[in-house]
Order: C-alpha cells, then structure tokens, then sequence
C-alpha cells in the first residue's frame, strides 16, 4: 500500500476508520503513506492504523507513516500503533520503520506503550527505526518504558527526536549497546544529570542544548564510543572537560 500525496493543499481531517481494509500480502509488503506538508486538521484518529484482516508474519520491506508540518492536534493515541500489530501476527520490518508526525501543534503526553517491545524486536538488523515527533506541543515527561523499548531495537539506527516541545523532568536513561542510537532532546525543559546509563551506551548523535535545567558533569566514558556529534549548548553542566573529546568527535 503506497500512498503519497504530499507538498498540496489538502485539508480536512484524517480518515476515521484508518485503513483497516488494507489486506496485508505475507511477504515483501510496503505500508507508505505520506500526507506531509498540507493543511490537515484535528486529531489523528485512535485506530489509524487498524487492520481488519489479521495476518501472520507480514514482512514489511518498508513501513513509513509521514504526517509531518501539517495543523494536526490533539494528543498522540496510545493505540495508533498497537492496534495494527495486534492483527499483523509476527510482523517483521525489514528495513525502514519511519513514523514522522512532527511539526504539528500535538499536545499531551507521549505514551508510554506507543510500540510495544514485540514491534521494536523485530526490525531487522539492517534498518532504520525512526521516531520523530519534533517541534509540538508534547509535555510531561520522556517516558522511561517507551526509552527501553526502544533500546531493545535491533536495528543498524535508531533515532529519537522530540526537539522543540515543552517536555521537562529527567532524561531518559535505557539505551542500546546494540544499535547506533541518536536522542535528539534538544529545546525542552529537562532537568537534572546526564544519565550514567549513557556511558555504555552507543551513540552516533546526542543533542541536548536549551535545557538549561540539565546540569552536572559530563561522564568520562560517554565521548569514548563512535560518538559523531554531542551537543550541549546553554544548560547548566560544570565541571571538567573529558579528557578523550578530542580524539572521539571526529
């Protein structure tokens, strides 16, 4: 299924029912929509992605939901997700996962059991999972289980953005040691250390600027992996400067 109709005019609301009468082939299966860059409004619909027909083992040789920099409001449903990997029995993603609804005007929390461990499981090892929800309205806090379901991904890359809402408290802590993660936290209103957990972690990206609640040391370990990019402006961390941040950030 491979609907794209970005960069118009488009406005109105999302269908309701979703796209529950898509029936899903058992291999090589491609789930692409991409509505970005429109004009649509109100909420994103609790069953957007239920399906009607269950199916065991769906291979998804691409999965890509893309709604971003439209008018779209409301809180993100719990269920968006879950409800489609509750028929498609054994789904496996082969080697895209993008879901991308930033640039809107989303509030409330982000929930906790947005993916389910199941789903982030079985990406396969040569994808990407991507989860942006940049630039919304989000508040509350980063939600610890929804951090270590990602950090399950088996996936080549994972990346997180939530830069640009309004979400405060600690920083997530569960990361992967198994997958090139990037948390990208930048312009919120987190608060406090940055987690030891990161240290045995492995990070491509990390970007954490305008939080200047966030303060502390950096950890001494964090900049000795295949770090590229840490980001950190205007916060509140002391202390010294890690003696190895010359020779990681290249």
């Amino acid at each position: 299924f491979h609907f794209s109709a970005h960069s118009n005019a488009l406005s109105g609301t999302l269908p309701a029912d979703g796209f529950s009468s898509i029936t899903w082939r058992p291999s090589g299966s491609t789930f692409a929509v991409d509505l970005s860059r429109n004009q649509l409004t109100g909420p994103i619909p609790n069953y957007l992605l239920f399906t009607s027909t269950a199916t065991t083992n769906v291979e998804f040789l691409t999965f890509s939901l893309q709604l971003y920099s439209n008018m779209l409001s409301g809180s993100i449903p719990p269920q968006m997700f879950t409800s489609m990997y509750s028929a498609l029995t054994y789904p496996y993603f082969a080697y895209t996962a993008l879901i991308d609804i930033s640039r809107n005007s989303l509030s409330g929390e982000i929930p906790a059991n947005l993916l389910l461990p199941p789903m982030v499981a079985s990406i396969g090892s040569y994808a990407s999972l991507t989860l942006n929800m940049y630039s919304n309205r989000l508040s509350g806090t980063f939600p610890e289980n929804l951090a270590s379901i990602l950090s399950q991904s088996t996936a080549q890359l994972t990346i997180v953005s939530v830069i640009s809402n309004a979400l405060s408290g600690p920083l997530p802590t569960s990361c992967s040691s198994s997958t090139q993660m990037q948390y990208l936290l930048a312009d919120n209103q987190f608060a406090g250390s940055i987690p030891q957990q990161w240290e045995s972690c492995t990070f491509s990206q990390i970007m954490i600027g305008n939080n200047i609640g966030v303060n502390g040391t950096i950890p001494a370990d964090l900049l000795g992996g295949p770090i590229a990019t840490f980001s950190a402006p205007n916060t509140s961390l002391t202390g010294d400067l890690p003696t190895n941040v010359s020779s990681t950030l290249i």
